[in-house]
């Protein structure tokens, strides 16, 4: 049980790095066009990239990359768990930022 939720957490969060990596693509393309009703859209773009770094903070890291499987990041999450015990207490998605962003030092910025 506890592997199927924490796996619905990652996904929660890789739903949002996802976006957060789209809309950081549409912001960019937004500021580079000559195209003047895309430019009217840069001020909402950037607003909507601002929420998106918020609820995403991981998305700019190599936490949340293609490269890692799950059963590693079980293990980050297992470990942390192991190493912070008082932890325990806090809400899932907290807990795997958390454990992401001890695995990722260095990394996350």
């Amino acid at each position: 049980m506890a592997f199927a939720h924490a796996r619905g957490v990652l996904d929660v969060m890789w739903s949002a790095a996802l976006k957060a990596r789209v809309q950081a693509t549409l912001v960019a393309n937004a500021q580079k066009s000559t195209d003047p009703r895309l430019r009217k859209l840069l001020p909402e773009l950037l607003a909507q990239q601002r929420v998106a770094d918020y609820y995403a903070p991981l998305w700019k890291t190599e936490a949340l990359t293609g490269d890692t499987l799950n059963d590693q990041y079980m293990q980050m999450i297992s470990n942390y768990l192991d190493a912070h015990p008082e932890q325990r207490n806090k809400q899932a998605h907290d807990l795997i930022e958390s454990a992401l962003r001890d695995a990722f030092a260095g990394k996350v910025q």
